[in-house]
Formats: structure tokens, C-alpha cells, sequence
């Protein structure tokens, strides 16, 4: 295998086929979402790992056959495909445990262009409005990048200086 992706595929590809080996041989599916859970380690998948062609629903009842309990999704900025993801979700029984911010990298808070920022900071509050629609407990932000144009140092300067030291606002629940 030549990268981490293709791993992480084939991963995926082997508990499907794995689960329905398992399911005739008469093991039990994951608990229904909501349901009381065992103390111990709960399966996620990634969204990216599930088949791009298929709707969100068929990937999250791919997910659910396979074991997987819960999914980390990626920030989606249209209102009509967040509540599609949404209802996906509930139908198939897995919970959306995370959002995954999307702009971190290529907009990085770290970034010295206050525009950057800006955007950066509405990146992250989509990620914060899909988690409380989806009831995720999580959101990844990557808060500094270190490239060619930033040095180590700069990034805390030049988020304090473009986003005035503001703070994300926690999602009510």
C-alpha cells in the first residue's frame, strides 16, 4: 500500500465484507444511536472513507452494516445538504460525533493576510453551526500552520492581530 488513504480504504473495505461473515454467523450489530452504549472503544469512520458516488444516506447505512457507530463529517456550507446529512444520519441510526473544519489548512488562522483570517474564522463558525444541527460533540481546528511564508513565531502574533483575540462562541445546545 502506497499511502495512509489507500490503508485506511482497504480498512474500510474488509469490515464490510467482514461484517455480513459476522452477521450470519450470528454477532450482533452495533447498539442503535441514543441506545445505551458499553463502557470501551466505539468505531468511527470518516466520511471521506465512505464511496463519494453514493448519497449520504447509503454511505451511512454502508457505515452502520459495517459497524461503525458514529462518523466525523466535514463542514458543508449548504443548508439543504446539512439537513440531508442530517436526516442520512438519524435514518441509519449513526451518530455525527465531529466536524472536521475544512478551511484550516487552506485558510490557517496562523495566516499574517487579515482577509485569511476572516475567512478562516466563518469557516470555522460553519463548522460550529453544522455541529450543533448534527449534535456533534467535536470540532477540529487546526489553529496554526507553519509553511514557507509563516514562521513558528508568527502565527500567534498575526491570529491576535487579525481576529482581535475574539473567541469562538460554544454551540448551544
Amino acid at each position: 500500500m502506497s499511502d495512509r488513504r489507500t490503508f485506511l480504504k482497504s480498512v474500510a473495505a474488509v469490515a464490510v465484507a467482514g461484517s455480513g461473515v459476522a452477521s450470519r454467523a450470528g454477532a450482533q450489530t452495533a447498539p442503535a444511536a441514543g441506545a445505551a452504549q458499553p463502557a470501551g472503544i466505539r468505531k468511527s469512520i470518516l466520511i471521506n472513507m465512505l464511496p463519494k458516488e453514493l448519497p449520504y444516506a447509503e454511505r451511512f447505512a454502508l457505515a452502520r452494516t459495517a459497524g461503525f457507530e458514529a462518523i466525523e463529517m466535514q463542514t458543508i456550507s449548504s443548508p439543504d445538504e446539512a439537513a440531508e446529512i442530517r436526516e442520512g444520519a438519524v435514518k441509519a441510526g449513526l451518530r455525527v460525533h465531529s466536524v472536521m473544519n475544512s478551511d484550516h489548512w487552506r485558510l490557517p488562522l496562523s495566516s499574517a493576510d487579515p482577509d485569511v483570517v476572516k475567512r478562516s474564522v466563518q469557516g470555522m463558525e460553519t463548522s460550529l453551526r453544522n455541529a450543533k444541527l448534527w449534535g456533534a460533540d467535536a470540532v477540529l481546528l487546526v489553529p496554526a500552520v507553519v509553511d514557507p511564508k509563516t514562521r513558528t513565531r508568527t502565527p500567534t502574533r498575526a491570529r491576535r492581530r487579525s481576529s482581535g483575540n475574539r473567541s469562538f462562541p460554544s454551540p448551544a445546545r
